[in-house]
């Protein structure tokens, strides 16, 4: 069962990922990068989290029938419900790695914005402190928020598994 939520999908099955429309439907796609990215703020309140991050998004886009990457930098919100969480080191801190494991799955590093799961999953943030940051809870929602920031464009062979071997649609 899906049902529609600002923009992303909710899925009993686990993570659905899901592309926009107002940004280009399939012809446009983005991924968090954990590695690269700092973590802000920790919010909690009434059980529930908000994990606010200034993300590195690979962006990958249809231009002239082929897939082009770039690299972008925005905020980029988790929130779930039911988390429990060991206290964050001083932010704001470096992202070194990062994971999110749900029902269906683990995505490690790269992750497809938006993003959400109902039921359970696992956060886990490893910062460049040495420390790992893990935020266990229910029903998460990954959203971006705010303006991005071009940085650089990226080499095909940082094209995510599900890009590679697609052909775009004219």
């Amino acid at each position: 069962m899906s049902r529609r939520y600002e923009g992303v999908a909710f899925s009993d099955a686990g993570m659905e990922m899901m592309t926009n429309s107002d940004v280009g439907g399939s012809q446009l796609r983005r991924y968090l990068e954990f590695h690269d990215s700092k973590l802000l703020a920790v919010a909690t309140d009434d059980g529930g989290a908000r994990i606010t991050i200034d993300a590195y998004i690979h962006r990958w886009e249809v231009v002239s029938a082929q897939w082009k990457g770039t690299g972008w930098m925005q905020r980029v919100q988790f929130q779930m419900r039911e988390c429990v969480s060991a206290a964050a080191p001083s932010l704001p801190v470096e992202i070194s790695d990062g994971e999110v494991e749900v029902q269906d799955g683990l995505f490690q590093n790269l992750i497809r914005l938006p993003s959400l799961s109902l039921g359970p999953v696992v956060l886990r943030l490893h910062v460049q402190t040495g420390e790992t940051l893990e935020f266990i809870g229910r029903d998460l929602v990954v959203t971006c928020t705010g303006e991005a920031e071009f940085i650089e464009p990226l080499p095909d062979d940082l094209k995510p598994p599900d890009v590679i071997g697609t052909e775009p649609t004219p």
